[in-house]
């Protein structure tokens, strides 16, 4: 089974295409942590989780997800899906779980509260190198082969996580705002990975504390309402090759 974690598409996409190597079942974590689907893997079957990086660390609820998982006795990969390396994200994940092997892919960078949103003929040239580095990782993959395979932590992993991690949670409590165009819609809060939106008086509303900065919904909003910080001035992004 491949597990993801997504805000804007970009781990779906290379859950997809490793889906398409491998021929494992493709699920977002949504499933089991605001579903009700149970999460139940056959003796033999293997559990690939695709993680994006924030601040050279993880999402904050994929830890607790993780530190639930029962690997043992079974095949257990991490790829780490980031903007441009990965730091040392792996170190953070491998608090909660141990991985068997661990791979990095450089994706769309699309942090757009601080950084410009790349598009156009940009984001198809990066999702087109990306294909080729998920082929290599996916055959991996299909083999089970073990290893460390990650070659984009990038220079001082370690340091640069430990200076920029700690600023991911300040991050977190970032405020939103929401302008007139919203249409009450209320898809930002079912597409929530964490439940941290709630609709009131047909505007939504963020619970902070359980925030994780994803950006879904501030990139799938259909009408461009919602906004933090810089993204109005640096653009959105989804995945254009991804079907939600």
């Amino acid at each position: 089974m491949i597990v993801y974690y997504t805000g804007t598409g970009n781990s779906k996409y290379v859950a997809d295409k490793i889906s398409a190597v491998t021929g494992d079942d493709v699920r977002n974590v949504t499933d089991f942590t605001k579903g009700n689907a149970p999460f139940e893997l056959f003796d033999d079957e293997s559990l690939i989780f695709v993680c994006p990086v924030y601040f050279w660390g993880i999402p904050a609820s994929v830890k607790e997800f993780v530190g639930n998982l029962k690997t043992e006795g079974r095949y257990f990969a991490l790829v780490l899906q980031c903007g441009g390396s990965t730091g040392n994200a792996q170190g953070i994940f491998e608090k909660y779980a141990r991985p068997d092997a661990v791979f990095g892919l450089v994706a769309v960078d699309n942090y757009c509260p601080m950084f410009r949103v790349p598009s156009g003929e940009a984001v198809i040239k990066g999702l087109d190198a990306l294909d080729e580095k998920i082929e290599e990782a996916a055959l991996k993959i299909k083999n089970r082969e073990v290893g460390d395979f990650n070659v984009v932590k990038g220079a001082l992993p370690k340091l640069n996580t430990a200076f920029m991690y700690p600023l991911y949670e300040p991050g977190r409590k970032t405020t939103f705002k929401v302008n007139d165009k919203c249409i009450s819609c209320g898809l930002c809060a079912n597409i929530c990975p964490v439940s941290a939106i709630k609709i009131e008086n047909g505007r939504p509303v963020w619970i902070k504390s359980k925030c994780d900065m994803c950006l879904g919904c501030l990139s799938r909003c259909p009408q461009n309402a919602i906004s933090v910080k810089k993204s109005d001035k640096n653009g959105r992004y989804v995945n254009p090759r991804v079907k939600f």
